[in-house]
């Protein structure tokens, strides 16, 4: 009597587990054959996904979660890496399938205190704003828009001024002497201030390479402003300097010289191009937003074989 009912009872516990084996292996079956299912064009992009039950079934199962938290993670450690500091790295796919073939929904990376190649960055959040194809070396195959919004406080451009990297990119820190050719001013322990939408930078000035002793002590004050997304250019900019005589009119001459103070079109390339969309300096910060356009490397042209009358190829 008793094994008769243990006996039942082994048989009643077998059951609902029969069941979840069952619509695993079931489930499992559909993961592998539904990615065969046709596949569909992505809306905004030239690149084709995964069909809809396929994703439906990666998505309900679990697998596109993982797929996202696990690049998630990877990312973030990669970034750790090359850039140091606190970056954060958030991936969205469309499924498994199409991760492994290099194709995202979203990407987006913030950061924080990070820098690179020794240069200090601002805190940043790049987001991508349509999808994502990446192919083999981690090079993108299709153009994509990339979102950024960016913020810096007064000690972060201070150090970013004693870079080379960054002074070469700045036109009040190249001049063009008659003889001498072009010539690059080097910025010395330089302290920035950002109160009321002005900049306020003391600084030593030398040419790139000369001692400090032979620099000059200048005190620049302006307010810089955003003109066609692409130019930064200064206003009501005041110099002062005990080795520069009358710097007022020194001071509207310089304007003139200086502006613009960054153009964004000189650090175009094949591959990238930036534009400034806003620009605000207040309570000892500088924040903008701005748009980044990446586009696949050009493919080198092979050249074509030509033959001549006597049947030889030419090249």
């Amino acid at each position: 009597m008793i094994r008769a009912c243990l006996l039942e009872r082994v048989r009643q516990a077998r059951r609902p587990m029969s069941a979840r084996v069952l619509s695993l292996s079931v489930l499992c079956l559909f993961a592998v054959i539904a990615p065969a299912s046709p596949n569909e064009l992505v809306e905004g992009a030239n690149f084709r996904i995964a069909g809809r039950a396929s994703r439906a079934i990666q998505k309900y199962s679990g697998l596109t979660w993982c797929t996202d938290r696990v690049l998630s993670t990877t990312g973030g450690i990669a970034a750790k890496v090359a850039l140091g500091g606190h970056p954060k790295v958030r991936v969205r796919s469309y499924s498994f399938t199409d991760a492994l073939s290099g194709k995202f929904r979203l990407v987006e990376l913030q950061l924080h205190n990070c820098s690179y190649q020794r240069v200090p960055l601002p805190d940043l959040k790049l987001s991508t704003t349509t999808p994502l194809h990446i192919g083999s070396k981690s090079r993108i195959l299709t153009p994509v828009m990339v979102s950024v919004i960016g913020e810096a406080d007064e000690q972060l451009i201070s150090r970013a001024l004693q870079s080379p990297s960054v002074s070469s990119q700045l036109n009040f820190l190249r001049l063009d002497l008659p003889g001498l050719g072009d010539q690059h001013l080097q910025v010395i322990n330089p302290h920035v201030r950002v109160n009321e939408g002005k900049v306020y930078i003391d600084t030593d000035l030398v040419t790139a390479g000369a001692a400090p002793e032979t620099g000059i002590k200048v005190a620049i004050s302006a307010r810089p402003s955003l003109k066609n997304e692409r130019y930064i250019i200064l206003e009501g900019t005041k110099v002062d300097s005990k080795d520069i005589v009358e710097p007022e009119k020194f001071s509207v001459f310089i304007e003139d010289l200086l502006n613009p103070l960054i153009d964004f079109g000189r650090m175009d390339r094949t591959t990238r191009a930036f534009r400034m969309t806003e620009l605000h300096t207040d309570n000892h910060k500088v924040r903008f937003t701005g748009k980044l356009l990446l586009a696949p490397r050009p493919v080198p042209s092979t050249p074509i074989a030509s033959s001549d009358s006597s049947g030889k190829k030419k090249r």
